[in-house]
């Protein structure tokens, strides 16, 4: 929604559609994506971008800055893994390191996507997901790409 008289700025009419690839390769089915979001909506720009495996990969990817902000605690002598999207990790490495900030013994100090993934999100090192995800570097390709 833009206010009357406002300028437009590039990328108001992109619609981003972002799944988990599960198991599926994302350079096969991101072109099938989009084809079909663009067959059933006509939008001069939309983008399909699929996080290998899960989302939660990318949180991984960032897991240093997740483990700093108190959001993630590691295993005794653990070290974060140096490519997640290889190595297929995904929402139970997040899970099995998972610290709910405030939360009481017993109250639901489980992760839970639809209640975390936004504070994992606003917690977590774009920069660092960047680099150690190839999925999320295709999600900063194409945002800079149309919003540029």
């Amino acid at each position: 929604m833009r206010l009357r008289g406002q300028p437009s700025f590039p990328g108001e009419n992109l619609i981003l559609v972002l799944v988990d690839a599960d198991k599926d390769c994302p350079k096969e089915w991101g072109p099938k994506l989009l084809e079909w979001a663009a067959e059933r909506h006509p939008r001069p720009e939309v983008a399909c971008i699929l996080a290998k495996a899960e989302y939660e990969t990318w949180f991984v990817a960032a897991a240093k800055s997740l483990v700093d902000s108190g959001h993630l605690e590691l295993k005794s002598g653990e070290a974060i893994p140096d490519d997640p999207e290889h190595l297929n990790l995904k929402k139970k490495w997040i899970e099995d390191r998972f610290v709910k900030k405030g939360a009481r013994p017993g109250e639901g100090a489980r992760y839970s996507p639809t209640q975390d993934q936004p504070v994992l999100t606003r917690d977590m090192d774009l920069w660092m997901c960047y680099e150690r995800s190839r999925s999320s570097r295709k999600l900063h390709g194409e945002l800079r790409k149309r919003l540029s």
